[in-house]
């Protein structure tokens, strides 16, 4: 549900690439946020990059930046086949430096992609995440931003609160691949989500209350699983 007391002005948009500025209508705080999927060619990406530079030398409003970056900042950032080469990184680490963004830490999922695959072939990578700069993180001092289980996809949702009030459960929701084998998985996600008594709730209310029927289903139909296999 769109909130009509914000207002939205894209100030470019290419493929793979969205830069905007929001602005609060009632407070009149405005801030930018940019939206990028960058590509796995290297010196592709290394473009995309010199644009995020040049916007934070034109910039003077809170900033945040969110999606695909398709690169880690670390080696533990990734599992799976040969380590992440060292230039690549760095060269990640230095663009946060000359843009004076920070990484907001997404909580849930430690791995935002995978390829899916099995054995010795699996690698997941941390590719998915929200940087800002230090004005965005002052004024929005409680935001938090969730990676959700990947369905249907590769990658993860990243979901951000910029004030939370929902309660997190202990334990996080491990989805399995295999579920969406049982159709009575997605009929779940299709009722829950749908039910026009909780026409009213937000993304993150329902969001939650889906996570927590998967997770009762999941403990009923797979309870014994590991003892059958």
């Amino acid at each position: 549900m769109w909130n009509h007391k914000v207002t939205v002005e894209i100030r470019e948009c290419m493929e793979n690439f969205i830069d905007l500025i929001c602005k609060d209508l009632e407070s009149g705080t405005r801030m930018r946020m940019t939206f990028l999927h960058a590509l796995t060619n290297f010196q592709e990406t290394l473009c995309l990059w010199d644009i995020l530079r040049f916007i934070s030398t034109i910039n003077s409003m809170p900033w945040i930046c969110v999606r695909d970056f398709n690169k880690i900042l670390f080696h533990w950032e990734k599992i799976g086949k040969r380590e992440e080469e060292n230039y690549r990184m760095g060269a990640f680490r230095e663009l946060l430096a000359d843009c004076s963004l920070m990484k907001g830490e997404s909580k849930d999922c430690a791995f935002t992609w995978s390829n899916n695959r099995k054995g010795e072939a699996l690698v997941k990578k941390r590719l998915d995440r929200v940087l800002c700069n230090s004005e965005w993180r002052v004024l929005f001092l409680n935001a938090e931003a969730y990676a959700l289980p990947a369905i249907g996809s590769n990658h993860s949702q990243i979901i951000l609160s910029t004030s939370p009030a929902w309660k997190r459960s202990r334990k996080e929701l491990k989805f399995e691949a295999f579920w969406l084998e049982d159709p009575e998985c997605s009929k779940i996600v299709k009722d829950v989500w749908g039910d026009q008594q909780d026409s009213e709730l937000n993304f993150m209310d329902k969001t939650q209350k889906v996570t927590l029927a998967l997770t009762s289903w999941s403990r009923r139909k797979f309870s014994n699983a590991s003892k059958q296999i």
